[in-house]
């Protein structure tokens, strides 16, 4: 089983901290450790935490800082200790290096140089046009496109009917209309609806090359929501091969 974030900020700590910190869970966890690191967006958690609020480029490069740090600092290790497990993340090596974000000006550049894995959490079409720009981006950098693992972070809840769904999505609790929140749903590729409506969803993100899930579920701490998901024929198939983790 694997451990970690999805994902920790950048810009809250110095690059060495979460660098030294990082590499303490991985010791501690037996080598478990997935780092997923951000730049950062909420500016009210900046405030909540008394630090200024840096302009997107300044979280941007705060990210890079961070991930160069990383990789340098954890390739010198190894070297130090283990000449072959200099680029091997994982138990035998460094922790995974996971980058969350959709930013394909700066973000993906730096996932393509750097991450291990990459995170959005965005419809199956743009999942897809996502996966074209990183593979672009791979491959004028010289890297294996394959060499990077792209996951989707979907929030969860099982309807046990459409007329049960469809009053959920006209609660004007939501603050949209039905169709808003349909449309919504599609747009971020939220596992929301009936049984069959999540299995066709999950089935499109594999086939477009989705190598991982991060489950948000609704009905948490509760972990009813996490077993009817696991009872889902493609999740049942896929959990041995770790494409799924289970959240909130």
């Amino acid at each position: 089983m694997i451990l970690g974030t999805l994902v920790s900020c950048t810009a809250y700590r110095p690059a060495m901290v979460t660098v030294k910190m990082a590499e303490n869970v991985h010791a501690l966890s037996g080598g478990r450790l997935c780092l997923g690191l951000g730049a950062g967006w909420d500016e009210p958690e900046f405030e909540f935490l008394g630090l200024p609020f840096p302009s997107a480029a300044q979280r941007s490069d705060r990210l890079e800082a961070v991930l160069r740090a990383c990789r340098s600092s954890w390739n010198d290790l190894a070297c130090r200790s283990d000449a072959s497990a200099a680029d091997r993340p994982g138990r035998a090596g460094r922790p995974l290096l996971l980058v969350g974000g959709e930013g394909e000006s700066r973000t993906l550049p730096a996932a393509a140089a750097y991450a291990d894995a990459l995170n959005w959490q965005v419809g199956v079409d743009e999942f897809i046009r996502k996966s074209r720009v990183l593979t672009g981006l791979c491959e004028s950098a010289g890297r294996d496109p394959a060499s990077i693992r792209r996951t989707h972070a979907p929030n969860f809840q099982l309807f046990d009917s459409e007329r049960e769904f469809g009053r959920w999505r006209q609660d004007e609790r939501r603050g949209m209309s039905a169709e808003e929140a349909y449309t919504y749903i599609r747009s971020r590729g939220a596992l929301y609806g009936t049984a069959a409506a999540i299995v066709e969803t999950i089935e499109q993100f594999i086939d477009a090359g989705c190598g991982g899930f991060m489950v948000f579920c609704n009905s948490a701490p509760s972990a009813h929501a996490l077993e009817q998901l696991a009872a889902l024929p493609p999740v049942h198939r896929a959990i041995g091969g770790s494409l799924f983790r289970g959240d909130r």
